[in-house]
């Protein structure tokens, strides 16, 4: 509408008798995409003249509109900055004298035959690929590619770089004027690629040439791959000390299969340990993996440890069932959306049998269910357990010793990632537990409830009298502060008192727990320094009249050089309060710590690298309600080690002193060599012998001792022999002799020990 208004303007001023004017306007030859074009008009009259451009590119439905800057008396000038893709540009102008139209430029035909300018670079081959020919249909499939490419102005243009399929660059073999030798650095893929090349002609403009080829694809072959490997691990042990309950033999064999197909891997595992017996829970293992390898599914039957959540099922060990099946990856979508399941034993059933059990163990059921949805940046969670000890597994009279529990866990997990290096991260569980399943019911009847959900509690979770509920916040930040090299960490933990999670038993109840955290790395990365701070506080709830607080405050360093190795140093401050109103047992004390080491530093020496390490520490506790309580303890440590082709050794030397006023002054000096030999390219033995003293003139303390431990290892690996792929034989041996002048009769102090190991890995 815009254009029509101005021919309609224009036509009617073209009416109007006017004087011929001369225009010199010299069009411009060519354009390049990332310089202007430059248009240029003179008029010889001294009048006051307005001058409109009109312009499109590429054959555009309509013109776009610029006003001419007046530069001169007579000059004019404008400035059109090209579209990427543009190969053409057309244009036309009006003129205007005495603010009334005068003119157009072209002065006949100007809306249909305008000036017209193409970019004749964009239609240049600059470069030709001479290999592989790619105008084919189809190139055979090759897993890496070379490309010949030739310049074919070479005293105009440059070549830059070429990348595959946007971003896989190629390697450059040998680049000369006119030939260019490339490979792919990734593997090519099988259909259609994208080859893009850069080049730079002299002016600095930047040239890019896309070329398109197809490969053909390869059809997959049948794959099947197995291993198999059995390992025989045997464990003497013989001493004169009667209060060792190590014992004497330790027999351990393992056999582990594995198949591997194009649609999935197998892993088949099983384990013997003689150490099992019927008052324990099993040593032995048994289990085996099936893994769709697009991740699809998941299943796993025998002794199988995974993880829901840190909250919930965290690593505990359980034989039964397990299932994994990702809906998302069956569309072969990134994102991921599991449903997982979970059943089996997580104990066993053991009875009262004296002298060996004296607290029976029910057989323990669980079930548990996750639904699980992650991205890149996003983790999340929902998951259910059931935690159930069955009254029937164990007999009456180990019945009356313990009651059966039944454990319900319900919790949530989010985790948000919205930059590599930050996160945030929150897990809220709630748990109700029967400390006896078996107890009474509680009537519900007079709640004012509707039937249908009195119905569900009395089936899923029947009020009894042993029925306490709970929960436990898990909240964790960590972000960038100004810089990447500047990490804070922020968390806080919070149990309720009646939170209970049979399968988690490292979550403690009734406890909160407050920390932060900032890792620092400056002087070019070479300088870490972390800082942190801890308080936990216990009695959350004020139920019970014993409260404890415990601060812990930390700060590290470590500062790695080019040539004297790294510096390192530590100190800590621990601080815990407890009241104890039940007795007199109040509790106020205060451990201190520093430790400063310098490792790695390099020494000259005739037989290769020699390398030093040397730390130092003090230990301070300070027991602020009974000062004789409080000691101190110095350590020094020095070592020494070199590598030579076929040796390794070591040598090291402890030192340490502790003083209180209970046990006195206690000193101890260790000194240790280790020597390692490769006798063949198969065999190798290695030996350390270490070598302690350890005194007290103290009447409550008195001792005089010395403990030697020798050690002697003989290994042989070996691969390809004739029935297996890899054998590994070691053969071990270690003596301990331990012996007090001052306390000939104590058993703990004056003993001889030893072990043997004779271990057979062979795989096939």
């Amino acid at each position: 509408m815009r254009l029509v208004f101005f021919v309609f303007l224009g036509l009617l001023s073209i009416s109007a008798p006017l004087k011929a004017l001369d225009i010199q306007h010299n069009p411009p030859r060519e354009f390049t995409s990332n310089e202007p074009i430059v248009l240029r008009l003179k008029i010889t009259d001294l009048a006051d003249y307005e001058i409109k451009c009109f312009y499109k590119f590429n054959d555009a439905e309509e013109y776009s509109v610029v006003e001419l800057d007046k530069i001169g008396r007579r000059l004019f000038k404008t400035e059109i900055f090209p579209e990427d893709d543009a190969n053409n540009i057309k244009y036309y102008f009006w003129v205007y004298k005495d603010n009334q139209f005068l003119q157009t430029l072209p002065k006949n035909n100007a809306v249909s035959i305008p000036f017209s300018i193409l970019n004749t670079r964009s239609e240049l081959a600059y470069f030709t690929i001479l290999s592989p020919f790619i105008t084919k249909q189809k190139l055979p499939y090759e897993k890496q590619m070379m490309f010949v490419l030739r310049n074919n102005f070479p005293n105009a243009m440059t070549f830059k770089s070429a990348t595959l399929n946007n971003d896989e660059p190629l390697k450059i073999i040998s680049k000369k004027k006119i030939l260019v030798n490339l490979q792919s650095s990734f593997p090519i893929r099988q259909g259609k690629n994208r080859l893009e090349i850069i080049g730079y002609l002299k002016d600095g403009t930047q040239i890019k040439q896309k070329f398109e080829f197809v490969t053909g694809k390869i059809k997959k072959k049948k794959l099947y791959k197995k291993e198999t490997e059995v390992r025989l691990n045997n464990i003497f042990y013989k001493t004169n000390n009667s209060q060792s309950l190590q014992d004497e033999s330790e027999l351990l064999y393992s056999v582990r299969h594995n198949i591997e197909t194009n649609l999935f891997f197998l892993d088949a595992y099983g384990l013997y340990d003689n150490r099992g017996s019927q008052y324990t829970q099993p040593y032995s293992r048994i289990k085996t993996d099936l893994i769709d390898k697009k991740f699809r599914w998941k299943i796993k039957v025998g002794d199988i440890e995974e993880n829901f959540s840190p909250l919930t099922v965290n690593g505990r060990r359980f034989r039964g069932f397990y299932t994994d099946i990702d809906l998302l990856k069956f569309f072969n979508m990134k994102e991921s959306l599991s449903l997982r399941y979970i059943n089996g034993l997580s104990n066993h059933a053991i009875d009262v049998s004296s002298p060996n059990v004296t607290i029976p163990t029910y057989k323990q059921e669980i079930k548990g269910y996750q639904l699980q949805f992650s991205t890149m940046k996003i983790k999340s969670s929902l998951q259910y357990l059931k935690i159930y000890d069955n009254p029937s597994s164990i007999q009456e009279e180990s019945r009356e010793l313990i009651s059966p529990i039944e454990n319900h866990v319900a919790g949530a997990f989010l985790q948000i990632r919205p930059t590599p290096l930050s996160y945030l991260e929150n897990e809220f569980v709630i748990a109700a537990y029967y400390s006896d399943n078996q107890a009474s019911l509680i009537s519900i009847e007079e709640l004012s409830v509707d039937s249908k959900y009195k119905d569900l509690i009395n089936k899923y979770l029947p009020v009894k009298s042993s029925l306490t509920g709970g929960y436990s916040n898990r909240f964790t930040i960590q972000l960038p502060l100004l810089t990447r090299h500047n990490i804070l960490k922020l968390g806080h933990d919070y149990t309720h008192p009646n939170f209970h999670n049979d399968l988690n038993s490292f979550i403690e109840p009734d406890k909160q727990e407050l920390s932060i955290e900032l890792t620092q790395k400056i002087f070019n990365r070479k300088l870490m320094l972390n800082y942190a701070y801890e308080t936990e506080q216990d009695n959350l709830t004020k139920l019970s009249s014993d409260t404890s607080h415990t601060n812990a405050y930390r700060i590290s360093s470590l500062y790695r050089t080019n040539s004297f190795g790294s510096l390192s140093a530590t100190g800590m401050i621990t601080r815990k309060t407890e009241t104890v109103t039940t007795s007199n047992e109040d509790l106020d004390n205060q451990l201190n710590y520093i430790m400063i080491g310098m490792s790695g530093i390099p020494l000259n020496s005739k037989i290769g690298k020699v390398y030093t390490n040397v730390s130092y520490s003090i230990s301070d506790y300070l027991d602020y309600i009974t000062a004789i309580n409080n000691s101190k303890s110095y350590t020094l440590n020095s070592s020494l080690s070199a590598n030579t082709r076929d040796y390794k050794v070591a040598v090291g030397l402890t030192q340490s002193k502790t003083s209180s006023s209970v046990s006195g002054i206690s000193r101890y000096l260790t000194v240790f060599t280790r020597i390692s030999r490769n006798l063949s390219k198969s065999l190798k033995i290695n030996s350390k012998l270490k070598f302690t003293l350890g005194k007290n003139n103290s009447d409550a303390n008195k001792f005089n001792s010395r403990k030697i431990t020798n050690t002697w290892n003989l290994i042989y690996k070996k691969k390809k022999l004739k029935f297996f792929k890899e054998s590994y034989t070691q053969l071990g041996l270690e003596l301990v002799y331990m012996t007090d002048d001052l306390n000939p009769d104590q058993e703990s102090s004056n003993f001889k020990e030893g072990y043997t190991t004779f271990s057979i890995t062979n795989k096939f």
